[in-house]
């Protein structure tokens, strides 16, 4: 049975963090992390069964407050900063007269210490509250992330977001802001010459660094949708495939050597027609629009797959390198190096690679 949330009223529950109150946040941190209801005590004479009880003005990551909101958590007791947070198996309502009664009833429970996961605090100064912000920012980590992504690109996506969750700038926005600057750099590839292509190739660089905020945003803010999966999705395939035309009517424009720009509108094709094989596969099998989730048919019954832990083997190079952060940087460094010719052979016998996969996926059933 999955816990209500008995929440203890604070004079700092209304303090902003990251663009929202602790109460509005704590209530949408519970619901997400699998709470039944989310009352203030007062408003708990009638309930029944598991809760947990906490401030109003707790802050938590997610892989702290799950263990206790699971419905499978034993009986635990927490001490947090200036106040305690405790998972009981069975809720007194006769207790729900006072704070004072609330709090006498749990140290009568005699509950077990929990073990520390996560980040779980009280935020009532400043110096809590940067905390508690270091803390939920460092939470929007992936496993997933590759190489570069983890080094390079989430470090700065990251401290973009910080500033970002502030506004009222939505995920779907930046997404297509985002976008939009991807394309740019894309058409200033197309216009050739050495400055036009670097400096395409450094904006399309720009864009995918940021590209990481509008995700971040979403679960800070608490805005995730199956609409913004796809929207990400769809202009990073979209800028992709520009990026590679781009780089091929540049080099034609440069050099006036009319294969490259057949050879770029081929790759293009082939670009559109390996995504949207995969994209038929995210919808009918993943019922997702999240990329990661499509798997290989050699990936499949494997634990893990699209995580970076532990990379081992040929193949887990091969898929380093097939990560969107990856080719972006690797392009940008070819081109700036005058080697645009080098770097756009190398994305065509990618995407060739990349369709024969997919078309060979599809047959496999």
């Amino acid at each position: 049975m999955k816990p209500t949330v008995i929440l203890i009223q604070s004079d700092q529950s209304e303090r902003k963090l990251l663009g929202m109150s602790l109460i509005e946040r704590l209530r949408k941190s519970c619901f997400r992390d699998g709470a039944n209801d989310v009352l203030f005590w007062d408003e708990a004479s009638e309930v029944s069964g598991p809760v947990v009880i906490m401030p109003a003005h707790l802050v938590g990551t997610p892989n702290a407050l799950r263990p206790l909101l699971s419905e499978s958590a034993n009986d635990q007791r927490r001490n947090v900063g200036d106040g305690v947070v405790a998972r009981v198996g069975q809720w007194n309502p006769a207790v729900a007269t006072s704070v004072e009664a609330v709090h006498a009833w749990v140290d009568q429970q005699n509950l077990p210490a929990a073990e520390d996961v996560g980040f779980l605090h009280t935020v009532s100064n400043k110096s809590e509250s940067r905390g508690a912000e270091r803390a939920l920012i460092q939470s929007l980590r992936k496993s997933v992330d590759g190489l570069i992504s983890r080094t390079l690109n989430r470090p700065l996506s990251l401290m973009t977001t910080r500033l970002l969750a502030r506004t009222p700038i939505t995920p779907n926005q930046w997404t297509i802001f985002i976008g939009i600057m991807g394309l740019v750099g894309a058409w200033m590839m197309s216009l050739g010459g050495y400055w036009m292509l670097t400096l395409g190739a450094l904006t399309v660089h720009i864009s995918s660094v940021l590209d990481g905020c509008d995700g971040e945003i979403a679960r800070i803010k608490f805005l995730s949708s199956r609409i913004g999966e796809w929207l990400d999705t769809a202009f990073d395939d979209i800028v992709n495939s520009a990026m590679i035309l781009g780089l091929g009517l540049g080099i034609e424009a440069t050099t006036g050597n009319e294969v490259f720009g057949v050879l770029a509108f081929t790759a293009y094709g082939m670009y559109l027609t390996a995504t949207a094989l995969i994209y038929h596969e995210l919808i009918t099998k993943y019922k997702s629009g999240y990329a990661l989730d499509f798997t290989w048919w050699f990936e499949e019954g494997q634990e893990g797959t699209n995580t970076m832990d532990g990379e081992k083997g040929i193949v887990d190079i091969l898929k380093l390198c097939m990560r969107r952060d990856f080719y972006i940087l690797f392009f940008l460094g070819l081109i700036a190096c005058t080697l645009q010719t080098v770097a756009f052979g190398c994305a065509f016998v990618a995407i060739s690679a990349l369709l024969t996969l997919a078309v060979t996926h599809k047959i496999r059933g």
